[in-house]
């Protein structure tokens, strides 16, 4: 084989392919990256879980198939001149790369030896905004359980219903879910299926923020998706996911709206004293005006306050800080409502109007309680 491609592009399609390759392996090939020379250059990397495919752009002098050490090639393109790259093959499976002046011969190995990626029965499609689907990513990828007990719990769920995409993660102690609309291709309108936590995370990394498609295909036990000119292709997850709709509270017995960028500040000021060793919880004590954060540790005490923007009532309550920044940071809007039953209830936090996310997290039961 023999392509001549600008490094820019090669850098960035060895970057996102080396996120699915094998980082250790018994098996040589599967810390490779497949470089596939045909009507269009593709790079690929498997690990049997998740497969990453990146179409890039060059110039195909001669066709052929063959697999490079993943990491020897991103350290050899990575260090070369800002030029163009000429790669080459032999019939002794040596790969010849050349730009300016420098030239590398690298011992490759057969693409026989590389596993397919799977073939996929495809029973749904829907398609979204790629700026749409990073968001919904990264406002809950953060809920998602590392309870390996509970697999299911180790993705977050795709629910669609007609024109609606709600995607949810839960981890026990809370609940996240962000919706957005959808071009929903499929026969069926409602259908759900839960997609790894390992895998939306190399999805976020490949989505842009552009209203360019992210098209979605669903069989029966793999998922792909289509990212312009990468794709990813992943196992589903299997089991019964938890049904979010039951686990949020109808209503609070109060509800108070506070300044988003305030609260998160005031948190972090309060749990400046907690660690990994110390993990005590922060207290909250809402007022009719002021919500007042404390938190006592063995090594000190802090305490601080922010204003409520409405009317609210009295109660104190306790949670893990982390939990709660993770939440208000993941919201796009400039204030959020909190709203609250009892100090054994959770607390719910939603966006001022409308109902595009919800973030659920469960109270720490107080010492003086």
């Amino acid at each position: 084989m023999k392509f001549v491609c600008e490094k820019s592009h090669l850098i960035s399609a060895i970057a996102k392919t080396s996120w699915a390759v094998a980082a250790k392996s018994s098996v040589p090939v599967m810390e490779g990256i497949l470089i596939n020379c045909g009507a269009e250059l593709t790079l690929t990397g498997y690990d049997l879980s998740t497969g990453i495919r990146v179409t890039v752009p060059a110039d195909i002098q001669e066709q052929g198939v063959i697999v490079v050490n993943a990491k020897i090639f991103s350290d050899i393109i990575r260090l070369l001149p800002d030029e163009p790259v000429t790669f080459s093959t032999d019939e002794n499976m040596f790969a010849t790369v050349t730009c300016k002046n420098v030239r590398h011969d690298v011992v490759c190995l057969s693409a026989k030896d590389f596993p397919s990626l799977p073939d996929i029965e495809k029973k749904y499609f829907l398609s979204l905004r790629q700026g749409d689907l990073k968001k919904m990513i990264s406002q809950t990828i953060f809920a998602i359980s590392g309870d390996e007990s509970k697999p299911v719990h180790t993705g977050s769920l795709f629910d669609v219903n007609g024109d609606k995409l709600t995607v949810v993660s839960v981890d026990g102690f809370r609940l996240s879910y962000r919706n957005a609309e959808i071009e929903n291709e499929s026969e069926e309108k409602e259908f759900s299926f839960v997609v790894p936590g390992s895998t939306l995370k190399e999805v976020e990394k490949l989505c842009s923020e552009s209203d360019e498609p992210a098209s979605i295909c669903v069989g029966k036990k793999h998922i792909i998706f289509n990212l312009g000119d990468s794709m990813i292709i992943s196992r589903i997850l299997e089991g019964d996911f938890l049904n979010y709709k039951n686990a949020v509270p109808k209503s609070g017995s109060f509800k108070v709206r506070v300044n988003r960028r305030d609260l998160i500040t005031t948190i972090e000021r309060v749990s400046i004293l907690i660690s990994e060793r110390i993990k005590n919880p922060i207290h909250l004590n809402f007022t009719e005006k002021t919500l007042f954060i404390s938190c006592r540790t063995p090594v000190g005490s802090s305490k601080d306050e922010c204003a409520l923007l409405n009317r609210g009532e009295t109660l104190e309550i306790g949670f893990n800080h982390k939990y709660i920044l993770d939440a208000l940071r993941a919201c796009p809007d400039d204030e959020v409502d909190l709203e609250l039953n009892t100090h054994v209830a959770p607390i719910v936090i939603t966006p001022p109007e409308g109902s595009d996310y919800l973030h659920l997290i469960l109270p720490v039961r107080l010492k003086a309680e």
